[in-house]
C-alpha cells in the first residue's frame, strides 16, 4: 500500500506514479509501516525509511537541544533520549539554513529494545574517494556528525575558509612542483635518480628529456579534452 492505495505486484512505473512526493510517502510492505522513498535504486528495489518518530515529525536540520538541554555530541543525544519513556512528547530544536525550528516529537519504542525510547535518527559517514578528501579526513580535528558554528559570526567562517584554501593551494603547489618535468624540482630529482642508478649522464639527460615531453603531452591532451567538453 502506498499513500492509502492498495498495490499488487507494483511495477517501477506504478511506484513512480503513486510516490508523488519523493521524500514522504506512507508505505505498507509485508505488514510493516514505512515512511518515504529515498529514491529508486533500480527497477526491482527501492529504499524505504523506517516509520520512525523523527521522520513522522518531518524533523530536519542539526539538533540543537531537546527540552531545553543542549545537544553537543552524539553521546549527548543518547543520554538525553535515555531520560524519557516511549510515548512521551519532547521538544526538539533544530537549525537549518540559518533558521531555527521547534518540533514536538512523540518518541517511539526502540525496535531493538521496546523499553527504551526511540527518535529514529541515524548517522551516515560519507566516504569521499578523492585523495585530497582522504588527507583532510585524517588531519581534520572536527568530530563527525557534530554541528559546528563559529562564535564570532560570519568573520569566523571567513577565517576558517581562508585557512583551508591556503592549505589546499600550498599542498597543490607542492604536488605540482614534484612533477618530473624540466621546470619543476621534481624534474631535477628525477634526473639525479636516473643518474644515480645508471651512472650515465647521457642516459639521465635523455630520460629527463623524454619524461618532460611525456608530461607535456599528457597536459596538452587534458587541456584539449577540457576545451572540447566546454565547447561541445
Amino acid at each position: 500500500m502506498i499513500n492509502g492505495v492498495n498495490v499488487l505486484n507494483p511495477s517501477y512505473e506504478k511506484l513512480s506514479e503513486l510516490a508523488k512526493d519523493s521524500t514522504y510517502n506512507d508505505i505498507l510492505a509485508r505488514g510493516k509501516e514505512y515512511v518515504g522513498i529515498k529514491g529508486f535504486v533500480d527497477k526491482e528495489r527501492v529504499v524505504l525509511y523506517d516509520n520512525a518518530p523523527a521522520i513522522n515529525a518531518r524533523l530536519n536540520g542539526a539538533i540543537l537541544d531537546i527540552n531545553g538541554n543542549k545537544i553537543l555530541s552524539v553521546e549527548d543525544l543518547g543520554k538525553e533520549l535515555g531520560k524519557y519513556e516511549p510515548g512521551e512528547t519532547v521538544n526538539v530544536k533544530t537549525k537549518t539554513n540559518n533558521e531555527t525550528i521547534n518540533y514536538k516529537v512523540i518518541l517511539g519504542e526502540n525496535p531493538e529494545n521496546p523499553d527504551s525510547s526511540w527518535l529514529g535518527v541515524g548517522f551516515l559517514n560519507k566516504n569521499n574517494g578523492g585523495v585530497m578528501a582522504k588527507i583532510f579526513g585524517v588531519v581534520s580535528v572536527k568530530e563527525l556528525n557534530v554541528y559546528y558554528e563559529p562564535r564570532i559570526g560570519e568573520f569566523g567562517w571567513f577565517v576558517y575558509h581562508l585557512l583551508w584554501w591556503l592549505i589546499i593551494i600550498s599542498f597543490s603547489v607542492a604536488l605540482v612542483n614534484m612533477l618530473p618535468m624540466g621546470i619543476f624540482d621534481g624534474g631535477r630529482f628525477f634526473y639525479l635518480t636516473v643518474l644515480l642508478i645508471t651512472k650515465s649522464e647521457e642516459k639521465a639527460k635523455k630520460s629527463f628529456k623524454w619524461m618532460t615531453y611525456l608530461f607535456l603531452l599528457i597536459i596538452s591532451a587534458l587541456m584539449i579534452f577540457w576545451a572540447y567538453a566546454m565547447i561541445f
